[in-house]
């Protein structure tokens, strides 16, 4: 009797449950974790100025509407609605928004994903371009809008300049000496703040020299400078000011930049990004776009310098300064393992950055 007591209230009480869930609404799954349907989603900017939107699917047949919006919080707030793409995986758009960045919900069987260009069509700029949209070891993403990472800004046009402020960009971090600031000053844009955090390395006056004299010896073997200036990186305390900068609500969106927006810079983000919990090997392939983005400059830059190269020897030895390298970045994260035994130990005892601290970044930069 005591049994048939227990099984009759469990049951009422699990109807109870159920009803509850379906008299308001909520999902009744809604404990269950949510199946992801849309994968790799990205935008690309075509020839034409039209953005290609596109994506893969767990459903054989599936249908996504895409909503958009000149906010990167386009999950919480307004969106307007775009298209409908039933059964394919790919369409190609008119730019909603072309003076400011545009950001897509894609909606597909009760999962949502935010995408945007992951590089800025900018005319001044090679490598500007966004950290948003990578996933966690958690399962989280980061949000696109706040982070960017660029090469030199002294080309960026009004147009350029105008484009920045529409899309909400608030602080320009440079991380430059001070020989290339005064050839190459960073524009004054209206409402966004110039941050110096200079990297005191003298990789770009040693390259200078070397050039100048036509001289590539002192650079030595192909590769060999760019992983010692990593590991130089490591210690370097613009990093811990970038952290301190980037946790202040007021500076963001942020941008920060080098030269060529690869090494001090390259350095720079992946700091943020494992910070905020991404792979380590996600890290190394963003790290490794900028040789995708900067290809023709890469390019230009070998065949205008192809007089002053003697050897076979000193090609190689430039075009591997030109590049990033996994073994560049390599080299500056083995180098915190070697000293610090892990990346977390790093963050505590060299960037200074709190358990609370590092919550609140992941508050900050990451949406579920």
């Amino acid at each position: 009797m005591k049994w048939k007591v227990i099984t009759v209230f469990a049951f009422v009480h699990l109807f109870a449950v159920f009803a509850y869930f379906q008299w308001s609404g909520a999902p009744v799954q809604a404990a269950a974790t949510k199946q992801k349907v849309i994968h790799h989603a990205k935008v690309e900017r075509q020839s034409d100025g039209k953005l290609k939107i596109s994506w893969e699917s767990s459903e054989k047949s599936n249908q996504v509407k895409i909503y958009w919006s000149s906010s990167s919080e386009i999950g919480k707030q307004h969106a307007t609605f775009l298209t409908r793409v039933t059964n394919q995986n790919t369409v190609i758009v008119a730019d909603p928004n072309p003076k400011a960045r545009s950001y897509f919900l894609l909606k597909s069987k009760g999962d949502t994903v935010i995408v945007a260009e992951r590089l800025v069509p900018l005319k001044g700029t090679t490598n500007f371009r966004d950290l948003g949209g990578y996933q966690t070891k958690d399962g989280q993403t980061v949000k696109w809008g706040y982070l960017f990472r660029s090469d030199e800004l002294i080309k960026l046009t009004e147009e350029d300049k105008q484009y920045l402020q529409n899309s909400g960009l608030k602080t320009i971090v440079d991380y430059r000496t001070n020989n290339e600031v005064a050839q190459k000053p960073d524009p004054v844009i209206a409402g966004i703040e110039n941050l110096r955090l200079t990297v005191k390395d003298e990789q770009t006056d040693v390259i200078t020299a070397a050039v100048n004299a036509g001289n590539f010896a002192v650079l030595g073997e192909p590769g060999e400078f760019l992983t010692n200036a990593n590991k130089i990186y490591v210690t370097d305390p613009a990093y811990p000011q970038l952290v301190q900068t980037v946790l202040q609500q007021d500076k963001l969106g942020l941008v920060q930049h080098c030269t060529a927006g690869k090494d001090r810079t390259g350095f720079g983000s992946a700091i943020l990004l494992l910070l905020l919990g991404v792979p380590e090997e996600t890290v190394i392939q963003d790290y490794l776009l900028s040789n995708t983005y900067r290809e023709t400059a890469i390019k230009q830059t070998m065949e205008a310098l192809k007089p002053l190269f003697k050897t076979e020897k000193d090609r190689e030895v430039f075009q591997a300064l030109l590049e990033v390298r996994r073994s560049y970045l390599e080299a500056a994260l083995n180098d915190i393992k070697a000293n610090y035994g892990t990346f977390d130990n790093y963050a505590e005892q060299f960037l200074g950055v709190s358990k609370q601290e590092r919550h609140q970044l992941k508050k900050m930069f990451l949406e579920k």
